[in-house]
C-alpha cells in the first residue's frame, strides 16, 4: 500500500518547496539509507584499495560494483540540497 502524501500549508497558508521536496532528516528511511552509505563508504574503500593494490582490470564486474558506490554516492550527495534540518531553540 502507497501512503497517502499530504502537504499542509504553514501558518500564512503558502506551501513551500521544502515542504514538497524535503527530507526529513529524523524519518527512518532517511536513518537506513545513511547507514547504508556508511557501509558502502567502508566497503568501497577496501574494494578500491584492492583494486589499486592488484592492478585489477576493470573488467565487467569491478566496472559495475564502482558504478554502483558512485551511484549511491551520488544519490547521498543530491538529497543533502533537500534536507530539512532544524534551526536550534526551535520546538518543530
Amino acid at each position: 500500500m502507497i501512503p497517502c502524501i499530504s502537504i499542509k500549508p504553514n501558518a500564512e497558508g503558502n506551501i513551500t518547496l521544502n515542504e514538497i521536496f524535503g527530507i526529513n532528516h529524523q524519518s527512518k528511511t532517511y536513518m537506513y539509507f545513511n547507514i547504508f552509505v556508511i557501509m558502502c563508504c567502508a566497503v568501497s574503500s577496501y574494494i578500491y584499495c584492492a583494486m589499486a593494490a592488484f592492478r585489477l582490470n576493470s573488467d565487467d564486474f569491478y566496472f559495475y560494483l564502482s558504478l554502483l558506490f558512485e551511484s549511491v554516492f551520488v544519490v547521498d550527495m543530491l538529497s543533502h540540497f533537500v534536507l530539512s534540518f532544524r534551526k536550534e531553540g526551535s520546538s518543530l
